[in-house]
């Protein structure tokens, strides 16, 4: 799942900052450089991206430092600006959707802002806090369930898609930096020193599972009750087959028993238990076709830290990152173009 201030490369995105490492097909060129480079420099003004969304093919939104939340709902040929924060320091970090209509964004300060209509309206939350909050999760059923987590353990529930809030019990004291729900029950949430949390009553009572590492985790993943995967910092991927009771680590030289890449890993998109996507720090996207038994390295024509990915479908995905950065696929993955900003 990044935030706030960085300190060293590792702990600075690990922390609150969430890094994308996509695992997609063998990536092909993108752009020539100069381009690539020209859609770069017109999208910087708009500062780090952090996350992105895409309930549909069609719509997009992305959430940044600059506490806007930009939406196109024509595939990225043009955005508006449907949410701007009047603090101009109110960053935000996550967004999540269930279905199409309803939609959640934190950040920093404890803001939470919620939407009913797909994104075109956004109004704010109660939270309770002052703690910035760096993942949120929803799930749809009889109620709009949702979840956020953040600085010093914070974990919070609602029940009415967003408009008010109840903080649940960690029994941790550290930056929580994502959080998934596969059904309105089950949970995990990760944080900054290795932590794993899970809950099977709706985030009411958290236990703590134990993945074996010292390391930031930054975002968290399940493609069912039991299959899911956290990546982190040092290149850290790390998949459970027993709902997080325990953790295997991925992507590692065996010789050495440590992970392949040094990278700081940010975010994480898994279709099915096969197929997944990571991504971080580096130049670089980490595709799996086979669970994560293997990883393969396809690059990326950006210098860009990337913080968020998303797929609408099989074929349609997004990245975003610091200055800007934004990229689609049209292909599942294979290869990625940058996308400028043009509003309407």
């Amino acid at each position: 799942m990044i935030h706030i201030v960085l300190r060293s490369t590792q702990t600075l995105i690990s922390s609150p900052f969430r890094l994308l490492l996509a695992l997609t097909l063998s990536l092909g060129p993108i752009a020539g450089q100069a381009q690539v480079d020209s859609l770069q420099n017109a999208n910087e003004m708009l500062g780090n991206f952090r996350a992105v969304v895409a309930p549909t093919d069609s719509t997009v939104m992305i959430v940044g430092d600059q506490g806007k939340i930009l939406r196109s709902k024509n595939g990225g040929a043009t955005w508006k600006v449907v949410c701007s924060q009047t603090e101009s320091t109110t960053a935000l970090y996550n967004i999540a959707f269930a279905g199409g209509l309803n939609g959640l964004a934190v950040g920093q300060g404890g803001k939470i802002l919620y939407t009913k209509d797909g994104g075109m309206t956004w109004a704010p939350g109660r939270s309770g806090t002052r703690e910035t909050l760096f993942g949120v999760a929803l799930v749809e059923g009889k109620e709009t369930r949702g979840w956020a987590v953040g600085g010093h353990g914070t974990i919070l529930r609602t029940s009415d898609g967003g408009i008010s809030w109840i903080p649940s019990v960690s029994g941790v004291d550290v930056y929580l930096n994502s959080i998934f729900f596969i059904n309105a029950s089950e949970g995990w949430t990760c944080g900054i020193s290795g932590e794993i949390l899970h809950t099977s009553d709706g985030g009411k009572i958290w236990k703590e599972r134990l993945p074996g590492l010292t390391t930031a985790l930054n975002a968290i993943h399940f493609v069912t009750p039991s299959i899911g995967w956290a990546v982190g910092g040092y290149g850290s991927i790390v998949k459970t087959e027993n709902g997080g009771v325990s953790w295997i680590k991925q992507n590692i030289r065996p010789e050495f028993e440590d992970f392949k890449t040094k990278d700081m890993l940010t975010a994480c998109s898994f279709r099915d238990a096969l197929n997944g996507l990571v991504v971080g720090t580096g130049q670089n996207l980490l595709r799996t076709v086979d669970g994560g038994s293997t990883y393969i390295e396809q690059k990326v024509a950006t210098e860009e830290v990337l913080m968020g990915v998303s797929f609408s479908s099989r074929s349609i995905g997004w990245l975003v990152g610091y200055d800007g950065c934004l990229l689609k696929t049209t292909d599942g993955g294979a290869t990625w173009k940058f996308v400028a900003i043009h509003f309407e």
